[in-house]
């Protein structure tokens, strides 16, 4: 028998179906294997129970070496954190690469013998890490540290899933498993996700490049190896702050086979390459990144000054001007308030124009950095010389950047609101390079105006006729019995209802895409479903859970998906008695008038939860009352398109006025 323990997920992986279905599997089938671990909210399954039952069915098992891997990891949940298990990865991968001997050894010794092994081999393979050696020293990991909480035997399917896997995909292996983390982990979008469209972006903008590229804050790697794939660069550098990102770029490099130059350090505090000239520079730095500016007064490379302790990006830029070769060029991308806030910033943007060091300013579309949507700006940078008109371009419409930025400014006709603005003109404007109030209004296409105005307008009277010939039926409700009147608290305490606390008291991340905000439940419209569960088990939504906020108004919905998080403005409530109470009619009933009197006026107004009450009664007329509410915001749902849809015919018509199209 396997030692591997598979989640519901996993299950759903292996039977290519949905997660829900898993759900309903375990509700209508009694024979369904017992969990044999993890927790009520978080089972976990033994795979060959489970495989036995879908066989029996005659469901096709679809294993895969990744998700193989990825379930291996459930025994860990809750034990180790989840950058040590993607470290415990990576490093396995790596010594089944370059030590398949020492791999062998370890995966066939007894399981109290492994650790002395891993650490000889985590040693040896460190040796070859791409940094030098006083740098390679930090890099160690302590391995009994590491796995200090871990059972010997916890191990055992990770080193059988990795053990199993085709040597010549490794690199590819791993990539899908770094990108499941980054999914589940901000830390893995900070320091970068595999293959991301930042990423991809800066690597087309050097892909003509021939000498030698530069990466000062290379963090994974991404940008660096995605440079390597176009095999022009003959030399690859990059500095990183962050051992953790480090050690993962130092793997995925030599995985990969590309041959990359790094160090470890602080960029900004100490240049750690002064004697490199590059041919390109590409960096992401970290946005807003706290500095000390007294720290970095006599440091040559900010000639064009220092700002204040939230001023990192203007260094950043500058540090990459130190490091040009005489033709080269530099893309950073940094916020886009950088290019307009006030005080000491004008004055370096100032300083860099009359330099001449500014060539062109894009800004890109929101959600090109994978770990926030503010939409980014890439400053594109020169060698001093003279102080030529700058090219301003708004490209933050477009879908593809990596495709079509690169050839714009190698002089390609630009299908973007662009300008090219006088240094002058600049200068007197505050050396405001935000490119929008330089480029204008863009040329429209007369064509696409009269189809936009005549589209809309259709649409509009689609939906009118529709919501005509649907109307509200009878309501259908006499003979309801008088209501029990409880309180959400008595619920509580009778466990028909329980309150599911958010991961350790911790607000999920702000970018997260699956978190469950207030919004979402004014919306009525939930984010996407988590993509993984995370290795910390955090409470995530069970399909048929309820979501609550009180504030600023009442706003309550099912999650009948699951597999969401809930952020910490949002009450996450699970009806555990569904044969006393419908979910979606506690959700309805929770809306109710009558609960406002409970609401205490603070700054942020709100309605404290064991307060509400809920009208009790027969769960078939719960049914049935649900069903005419959910028939109501149905109608309400399509008059809200209604007027969305006669807010585009209306802009639509204007536009058609504005530039004078028939319609």
């Amino acid at each position: 028998m396997s030692d591997q323990l598979l989640s519901p997920t996993n299950i759903a992986e292996l039977a290519s179906v949905s997660r829900p279905v898993v759900s309903n599997w375990r509700r209508r089938y009694d024979d369904f294997p017992e969990p044999v671990g993890g927790t009520d909210s978080r089972p976990l399954f033994s795979r060959d129970e489970i495989i036995s039952w879908l066989t029996a069915r005659d469901y096709t098992v679809t294993t895969d070496t990744v998700t193989e891997i990825w379930a291996s990891l459930n025994v860990l949940r809750g034990v180790m954190e989840v950058d040590e298990a993607e470290i415990l990865i990576l490093l396995l991968f790596g010594i089944r690469q370059y030590l398949p001997d020492e791999f062998d050894e370890i995966a066939s010794a007894p399981v109290d013998g492994r650790l002395p092994l891993l650490a000889a081999a985590e040693a040896e393979l460190r040796g070859l890490y791409p940094i030098d050696e006083r740098n390679r020293a930090a890099l160690r990991l302590d391995l009994a540290d590491l796995l200090e909480d871990v059972s010997p035997a916890a191990i055992t399917p990770l080193l059988t899933a990795i053990g199993s896997a085709a040597v010549g995909r490794i690199a590819e292996y791993a990539d899908e498993i770094i990108g499941r983390f980054s999914r589940s982990d901000r830390f893995g979008n900070v320091h970068g996700s595999v293959e991301a469209g930042s990423s991809a972006l800066l690597a087309a903008l050097v892909r003509d490049v021939e000498g030698t590229v530069y990466d000062p804050a290379s963090g994974i790697a991404d940008a660096l190896l995605q440079v390597s794939a176009h095999h022009r660069a003959t030399s690859l550098v990059g500095s990183e702050i962050s051992p953790r990102a480090l050690t993962i770029a130092c793997l995925r490099t030599m995985l990969s086979g590309v041959n990359v130059s790094f160090t470890l350090g602080d960029v900004l505090a100490e240049d750690p390459v002064p004697g490199l000239k590059a041919d390109a520079i590409i960096a992401e730095p970290p946005l807003a990144l706290r500095i000390d500016p007294t720290e970095m007064l006599a440091d040559p490379r900010y000639s064009h000054g220092i700002s204040s302790s939230l001023g990192s990006e203007l260094l950043w830029i500058q540090h990459a001007l130190a490091h040009l070769a005489p033709e080269g060029r530099a893309y950073i991308l940094t916020s886009h308030t950088v290019l307009r806030r006030g005080r000491n910033e004008q004055d370096i943007r100032a300083s860099l124009l009359t330099a001449g060091c500014v060539e062109a300013i894009v800004s890109l579309p929101s959600r090109t950095l994978t770990y926030t949507a503010t939409a980014p700006a890439l400053w594109v940078l020169r060698n001093p010389g003279p102080a030529d008109p700058v090219l301003l371009i708004d490209a933050r419409e477009v879908t593809d950047p990596q495709n079509v930025i690169p050839s714009w400014l190698g002089g390609d006709r630009i299908d973007a609101p662009h300008a090219r603005v006088d240094i002058t003109a600049l200068l007197a404007a505050g050396s405001d390079l935000t490119p929008a109030p330089w480029t204008g209004v863009r040329d429209v296409d007369p064509a696409a105006i009269r189809a936009a105005a005549i589209d809309s307008t259709a649409a509009l009277s689609a939906i009118i006729g529709e919501m005509a010939a649907s109307p509200l039926t009878p309501l259908g409700l006499d003979g309801l019995p008088e209501p029990q009147i409880t309180t959400v608290g008595k619920l509580l305490e009778m466990k028909v209802v329980e309150r599911v606390p958010s991961r350790m008291g911790q607000a999920p991340e702000k970018d997260d895409p699956c978190v469950i905000h207030a919004k979402h439940l004014r919306d009525q419209s939930l984010p996407p479903q988590c993509e993984n569960p995370t290795l910390n088990s955090p409470e995530e939504t069970e399909p048929g859970d309820v979501l609550l906020s009180t504030i600023h108004g009442t706003h309550a919905m099912v999650d009948w998906d699951g597999d969401h998080r809930v952020s910490l403005s949002v009450e996450h409530l699970r009806v555990t008695d569904r044969s006393a109470l419908a979910p979606d009619y506690l959700a309805l009933a929770l809306t109710g008038a009558w609960n406002e009197r409970f609401r205490v006026d603070s700054t942020l107004s709100r309605i404290r939860l064991q307060d509400m009450e809920i009208p009790l009664i027969p769960l078939a007329d719960q049914e049935r009352v649900a069903a005419l509410l959910t028939r109501i915001r149905d109608i309400q749902a399509q008059a809200s398109r209604l007027i969305r849809l006669g807010d585009n015919a209306r802009a639509g018509i204007l536009d058609a006025v504005r530039h004078h199209v028939s319609l």
